[in-house]
């Protein structure tokens, strides 16, 4: 109720509600009489554990320290899922259900209670999605009754013909696979509120029916690029009220929407087709913030593909994402999944990745800030904004005789942080089996209705762990070249006088900052610093792997830290590369701002020499061009060789930016001049003008290539 009354009047992503609402919502959760899912899990946490996250521990649940967070895996069922529409299509939701009544049979005479209680759920959740079907069928039988225009009439009728069928009988066409689609996913969010639900591989299921319909003229070329186009235009409708904390991590956040195209087959042919063109151009043609589009990429993508991709992407809308299908299926191979089902990938969230179908989701947990490991490492665990203890003792760091001794000690900090946070993952899982459960969702998650098990029950095939996504990468490695380079090799200055520098936040120090600057920067393709954010990545991918989810699932760490690089800067001092005390850090994969100089390229290769085969979570590359170097057929004949040229060096994801900056410097003074100036943040595009002025200016504050 507290974060609630604070709605309309907070700074990032307030909502408006009426008076009549706040009153009728209050008196709703009042009735309900019961601790919220963040409450009970921080409750679960002991004093220590709970002060890592919450600001003030003993008094405010919603208080956060930005050391790490929990928001994703405590503000309902977690979302991050892809799951399986291809059946609903092929034998609808009847079919499922005539499983689960067959399934219920042995259910009854193993007398197995908790299956019996999951089945009853799930066939409840599909009789009412009947009826709900049902209900837009009617209306449209009405308005088509009282409609003169034919065109409208016969649009009408079609929707109801529709609805009356899906998604309860299999889809018998292209258009109905499109209504279908759509009442599922409404089906979904009226359930369990799921965040960063994927549409998955749209291009892959919705196919065979395009290709049935298109090939005996049942629609037209420009009929089903209609069709993409309307279900394109509906996922802009969605949205989620989230928490003040988590909107300071994804401030501006759509609640993402991903429809993953092209990539490979399970056999391991190219999986493009035309319905990947027609995708990629829904979104030239509607340009919004949603949904998320992703291509997939690999050495058999046609050239055509990749050149509509990056006909999208040179609008500046933000879409779409690249993701290389080499890393990301030797990724997910790692962890346990087969080769098909590696193969058979699609996007969740931001870059996030998960086996179509088959993993139970809910894959992203929160953040963990390993700027502030660096920082309890040269502090001996102290927290300079909080002025108290946070890591563990390690020693002073005045006194460590070598660089690997402070390696050491940092490796040590970070190992304390992932196991405080696994564990607090696991009972905000705990909490999520027994308060949220999704037995709608699960009937189509793969194989939940033989496992007689929701998906948050461990009746997926894949049951993945709520994974910390981490925050600050190019900081700590910059950081770390510094102490490196300056400290133990060349020793132009000692631990202590570098600490003190710090407590000044380098006023005063200008000749230490001339030397700082001349270190390698992580961006550049240098050894010397990239080898450094290989280090980091791979320790804390290691790390987390020692670790088992609640069933026994993989956890999945990345470096994707959405907008969270800006408050959870806010969180830590100065740090040693030279960044001032308590200002943005370094997001995701990409390098700190401006310390990329030798372009595009030289970053990408930067990127590719990170160990993502451990990081199964995903690491966001943000690269930002200049429209002119993009502009007419060379610009774009320029931009298609450098997206595969980063796919074959070995990214694991890239987007971009391509807006001038005098136009975002203008839409902050003028904003009602840019109502539909679309950005990429992180994983995600957003209005610009929505935006708070802090996340504004990190935008602007990146980096500007050519190429």
């Amino acid at each position: 109720l507290k974060e609630y009354k604070k709605l309309p009047t907070r700074s990032i992503d307030p909502f408006a509600y009426s008076e009549e609402d706040r009153k009728e919502l209050e008196d709703m959760v009042l009735a309900m009489n019961r601790d919220s899912l963040r409450k009970k899990v921080f409750n679960a946490l002991s004093r220590e554990e709970k002060s890592l996250f919450l600001a003030d521990p003993d008094n405010d649940p919603n208080t956060v320290t930005n050391v790490f967070a929990l928001d994703s895996a405590i503000n309902g069922p977690g979302g991050h899922i892809n799951p399986d529409y291809q059946t609903v299509l092929e034998i609808g939701l009847s079919g499922i259900r005539e499983r689960a009544e067959q399934r219920m049979e042995q259910a009854a005479a193993e007398k197995d209670q908790p299956a019996i209680d999951f089945l009853n759920a799930a066939i409840i959740s599909i009789d009412a999605m009947g009826v709900f079907a049902k209900r837009y069928s009617d209306l449209a039988k009405e308005l088509a009754a009282k409609e003169h225009d034919k065109t409208r009439k016969f649009e009408l009728l079609r929707m109801a013909d529709a609805c009356a069928r899906v998604p309860m009988q299999p889809a018998q066409s292209f258009y109905e696979a499109c209504q279908s689609l759509w009442l599922l996913f409404i089906g979904i969010e009226m359930e369990g509120y799921q965040k960063c639900y994927s549409v998955g591989r749209f291009d892959q299921f919705a196919y065979p029916y395009y290709k049935h319909d298109i090939e005996n003229k049942v629609i037209t070329l420009g009929e089903a690029q209609e069709m993409v186009d309307c279900l394109f235009l509906k996922f802009p409708e969605t949205n989620h009220v989230n928490s003040e904390s988590y909107n300071q991590s994804a401030a501006g956040f759509p609640a993402q929407q991903q429809f993953c195209c092209g990539g490979q087959t399970v056999d391991g042919k190219d999986a493009s087709n035309d319905l990947t063109i027609h995708c990629l151009q829904a979104s030239i043609n509607t340009r919004f913030h949603q949904p998320s589009i992703s291509l997939r990429v690999w050495k058999g993508t046609p050239d055509k593909v990749i050149r509509k991709a990056c006909e999208l992407a040179r609008l500046g809308t933000g879409h779409p994402s690249f993701f290389c299908d080499d890393t990301i299926i030797s990724s997910l191979q790692s962890k346990g999944v087969s080769l098909a089902d590696a193969r058979d990938y699609g996007i969740v969230g931001c870059s996030g990745v998960q086996p179509t179908r088959k993993d139970k989701g809910a894959h992203n947990a929160g953040y963990l800030n390993i700027a502030a490991c660096l920082e309890f490492t040269l502090l001996n665990g102290h927290w300079r904004k909080g002025s108290r203890k946070m890591g563990i003792d390690t020693g002073d760091p005045t006194k460590f005789k070598t660089f690997e001794e402070f390696m050491r000690a940092y490796r040590e900090q970070t190992a304390y942080l992932i196991n405080v946070y696994t564990g607090a993952t696991i009972k905000a899982e705990e909490y999520a089996r027994d308060l949220c459960p999704t037995p709608f969702l699960s009937t189509f998650v793969q194989d939940c209705i033989t496992r007689a098990r929701d998906r948050s029950a461990g009746g997926a095939w894949y049951n993945s762990g709520c994974t910390a996504r981490a925050v600050g990468l190019a900081t700590v490695a910059d950081s770390l070249a510094v102490i490196k380079k300056l400290v133990y090799e060349e020793k132009k200055f000692t631990m202590a006088e570098l600490l003190k520098a710090m407590d000044a936040d380098f006023k005063g120090y200008d000749d230490m900052l001339h030397m700082i600057n001349s270190v390698p920067k992580y961006g550049n393709d240098d050894d010397y610093v990239d080898n450094l954010a290989r280090e980091v990545t791979d320790f804390y991918s290691e790390e987390t792997d020692k670790y088992r989810a609640l069933f026994g699932g993989r956890f999945h760490p990345g470096f994707s830290s959405i907008s969270a690089n800006v408050p959870y800067g806010w969180a830590v001092g100065a740090t040693p590369d030279g960044r001032k005390a308590f200002t943005p850090l370094s997001d995701g994969a990409s390098p700190a701002h401006h310390m990329d100089k030798e372009g595009p390229t030289a970053v990408a290769l930067s990127s590719a020499k990170l160990n993502h085969k451990g990081m199964s979570g995903g690491s966001i590359l943000n690269i930002k061009f200049s429209p002119s170097t993009v502009k007419g057929d060379k610009g774009l004949d320029k931009f298609v060789s450098f997206v595969k040229g980063a796919i074959a060096a070995g990214i694991w994801h890239m987007q971009f930016n391509i807006v001038d900056t005098e136009t975002l410097r203008d839409a902050q003074t003028h904003p009602d001049k840019y109502p539909d100036l679309l950005v990429r943040v992180a994983g995600y595009s957003a209005f610009f003008c929505g935006l708070p002025e802090c996340l504004q200016d990190d935008v602007i504050d990146r980096s500007v290539h050519v190429i």
